[in-house]
């Protein structure tokens, strides 16, 4: 097992604007949240500040900083810190911008933590066993239904998945079948 550097990173960069915004500057959700309206006024930089900040309150902050801390790891035991990046960021962007059309404002790193979520479905589905696979079905059908019904977070999910689905085959999968062996699992 290695540090996993990229969510530790993450959940500073999440952290100490979340303790801000729920101690010394509570103004900050309103200046950094998803507002569609301000966006498209030229506030391009609120689809990254968004994930920073929480509109889930305190109880919704700690769950995502939790969600990200746990997720986040097993997700870069998997994919390394590079493609978890690619997978957290890509998986979010997208979200923010189907946020446009389903949740034009709002705020939360929770978009990350369903994309890196969805890309470890994506591999387990792919590449696991029985169990994992029918798992792995079970929760990209939940993603699927969170996209029918405009829920942001089906966005996330589904660029989630198909980045897993595009980055599994050359990974070095912690999600392994048993004719694999434990030397393999390690490289």
């Amino acid at each position: 097992m290695r540090w996993p550097w990229a969510t530790t990173i993450a959940i500073i960069i999440v952290g100490l604007p979340t303790l801000a915004q729920f101690t010394v500057a509570p103004s900050l959700l309103e200046k950094l949240e998803r507002n569609w309206t301000l966006i498209a006024d030229g506030e391009v930089w609120r689809l990254i500040t968004s994930l920073v900040v929480q509109d889930g309150g305190p109880a919704g902050a700690i769950f995502n900083l939790v969600a990200l801390a746990v997720i986040g790891f097993v997700a870069e035991q998997v994919w390394g810190p590079i493609r978890w990046t690619v997978i957290a960021l890509g998986g979010a962007l997208g979200a923010e911008l189907w946020g446009k059309i389903v949740q034009p404002l709002g705020a939360g790193n929770s978009v990350a933590v369903f994309s890196l979520a969805a890309s470890l479905a994506a591999v387990a589905m792919l590449r696991g066993v029985r169990l994992q696979r029918f798992l792995g079905v079970m929760s990209l059908a939940g993603a699927a239904v969170l996209l029918i019904i405009g829920d942001i977070h089906g966005g996330a999910a589904t660029i989630g998945a198909i980045l897993g689905g595009v980055l599994a085959p050359g990974s070095a999968s912690s999600l392994s079948s048993p004719e694999t062996s434990g030397a393999d699992r390690q490289q």
